[in-house]
């Protein structure tokens, strides 16, 4: 099996690409949240993600590699590889349908599973901002190191879902802050 090298990380900065611009053109059309199947893991698959493996499935082909391909949308593809490419192609597709600007294609390149992952990218499909981290490499944002700095629970903004599908937990979480901003929707 081959160990992760930048051909790698430089085959999913293009995957990031071909999907980020094929989500620029599909961003205004109308089917983007048609439900047109459901994915492997029970959920529906809208036309946005459809089209989003697709790109990255064909993008692979034109890279040619061979890598197995897990994704949320269509399982586990063997392509005959000794790796495998997890991915969700568009990930915050709630978001897209709801014109928020939080939406990403996450793509991590390892042997098995995520367990197994050497690399990873996400793209910000709004912004363009691309993220990636090699294992014992670090991280890096748009071509620069990332560094940690402490966590202060004070300083922090979280968002919460509190939807129609919300869980109890983030129910009870919200009400345990001290200060609570509410994005409402609605339709006229």
């Amino acid at each position: 099996m081959a160990e992760p090298g930048p051909h790698d990380l430089e085959v999913l900065f293009r995957v990031a690409q071909t999907v980020h611009a094929g989500f620029r053109q599909a961003s205004t059309s109308p089917h983007r949240a048609d439900v047109v199947a459901m994915g492997a893991d029970g959920s529906p698959t809208e036309e946005v993600d459809r089209v989003a493996e697709a790109q990255i499935l064909a993008a692979l082909d034109a890279e040619g590699v061979d890598w197995d391909v897990l994704s949320e949308e269509a399982g586990l593809v063997r392509r005959g590889g000794g790796r495998v490419l997890v991915v969700d192609p568009i990930d915050g597709s709630h978001n897209v349908f709801r014109n928020l600007p939080f939406s990403t294609v996450s793509l991590a390149l390892g042997t098995t599973d995520l367990a197994g992952v050497d690399v990873g990218l996400v793209r910000d499909l709004h912004l363009g901002t691309t993220y990636w981290a090699a294992r014992g490499e670090g991280a890096w944002r748009d071509g620069r190191p990332m560094r940690v700095r402490p966590w202060v629970a004070r300083g922090e903004v979280l968002f919460v879902n509190l939807g129609a599908h919300a869980s109890e937990r983030a129910f009870r979480f919200s009400l345990s802050r001290k200060s609570l901003r509410v994005l409402a929707r609605q339709k006229f």
